[in-house]
């Protein structure tokens, strides 16, 4: 069986699917397969798990798979200077439609409904849940619309499983939205 191929592409040529594992080498950006991390990206293949000591950085090593959306899961010990890693999990959320920059109609409750599964798309594309968030943030136009949200925003929760959270009125948020959320996840070993 020869093992020697021309290039990177050729290595992979009918080995890649959707879903699969991938364990990467390497450290910060010392020993890493750029060409063959490039060529996997090249592939299109998506859902991947991909494990390593650390997440690249953006636009290098494994940093291409998470930016091209490729990867489901991403198993790391280490997030150094990858913003997109880094931001995956300290980014508010608005109630925005996915792919517009509009807000999603029936007021608070349409907003954070909308918000709700727009984090929990977040989650699921790095392979969590709202069982792994631990920490939100609250902020909202008008405390007195609380109950509204809240009704909406706990049924994304196991009643056991409810983060800690904290919360507070904005005079005013990115859209003239609503509601904003952050979330903190859990990456680690469960």
């Amino acid at each position: 069986m020869n093992k020697v191929y021309p290039n990177a592409a050729a290595a992979l040529a009918g080995v890649m699917k959707d879903g699969m594992i991938v364990m990467s080498g390497g450290f910060g950006l010392c020993g890493i397969p750029e060409t063959l991390i490039e060529a996997v990206r090249q592939t299109g293949v998506k859902e991947l798990t991909v494990i390593s000591n650390n997440a690249g950085v953006d636009g290098i090593g494994l940093g291409v798979l998470l930016e091209s959306g490729q990867t489901k899961k991403m198993i790391s010990s280490y997030v150094g200077e990858n913003k997109t890693f880094a931001q995956l999990y300290l980014s508010g959320q608005l109630g925005t439609v996915p792919g517009k920059m509009d807000l999603a109609p029936g007021g608070i409750e349409g907003q954070t409904r909308q918000m709700m599964e727009n984090i929990a798309r977040v989650l699921n594309a790095n392979g969590l849940s709202f069982d792994d968030v631990f920490k939100c943030l609250v902020m909202m136009k008008d405390m007195g619309e609380w109950g509204a949200f809240n009704k909406v925003y706990v049924e994304y929760f196991k009643p056991d499983r409810l983060p800690a959270r904290s919360a507070f009125g904005a005079a005013g948020l990115a859209l003239n939205a609503a509601v904003e959320v952050e979330c903190w996840a859990y990456v680690g070993k469960k």
